[in-house]
């Protein structure tokens, strides 16, 4: 093979699948494209401040 085509195959075949192992596990999307079921946490409420008079 031509450098050329080494740099090209890089490109179209390695690159893409380094970034998919890398975000591997985070979809957000299931196949069908809707969302992924997610176990529901409520999220932390801050503390009123004392000293906020309104």
């Amino acid at each position: 093979m031509a450098p050329w085509q080494w740099i090209v195959l890089a490109f179209l075949v390695v690159v893409p699948l380094t970034l998919m192992v890398d975000f591997w596990g985070r979809e957000r999307l299931s196949s069908r494209g809707r969302p992924g079921r997610r176990p529901w946490r409520p999220q932390p409420r801050p503390a009123p401040d004392p000293d906020d008079h309104h």
